[in-house]
């Protein structure tokens, strides 16, 4: 290969990867708003959503929904509202659309990846939000704890692990 190439490659290489850390954090915003959006549908509580785990993140308000959003730790997510106030039925559709979210993300990318010019930039930038949004999938879906914040002792649970604790609970 020809120096060229291996420019075009390595442009390629830094254009995807770029790309992908960017779809992360709006694949975990997607999933994030698919939680909070059926909170604020199904409940009259205030939803906070939050997007990283900075002390100098941005607030916003929008009615009933309180959104926090910063770079640092932006592969985490969370929607959270007083859950003892809500049927269980309500708790798990609540948790089941976060992973929707993700899987209308996928769709859409996959269906813009199937139909666009695999040369352009364009491409690249689809190719990269179906990977973030597949990982965030699988992520939710696969039953773990995990935490957020090392320099914290907060644990938190992945939705599939919450939802099958929370049909555990309904049987005991």
């Amino acid at each position: 290969m020809d120096s060229p190439t291996y420019i075009l490659i390595f442009t390629k290489a830094a254009v995807l990867l770029v790309a992908y850390l960017l779809s992360i954090g709006l694949g975990v915003l997607i999933h994030e708003l698919g939680h909070a959006a059926m909170a604020l549908l199904l409940t009259k509580q205030t939803v906070s959503l939050r997007v990283g785990n900075s002390e100098t993140a941005k607030k916003i308000r929008f009615g009933r929904l309180e959104l926090t959003l910063s770079l640092r730790g932006f592969r985490y997510g969370s929607t959270s509202y007083d859950r003892s106030q809500e049927s269980l039925s309500t708790q798990i559709i609540v948790a089941l659309s976060g992973p929707l979210g993700s899987l209308l993300a996928i769709v859409f990318a996959f269906i813009f990846v199937s139909t666009v010019s695999r040369e352009g930039v364009l491409w690249l930038l689809l190719l990269s939000f179906f990977v973030a949004n597949f990982r965030i999938l699988l992520v939710a879906l696969w039953p773990i704890k995990y935490r957020p914040n090392k320099e914290s002792d907060e644990v938190w649970l992945s939705d599939g692990l919450d939802i099958w604790r929370m049909l555990r609970q309904n049987k005991g």
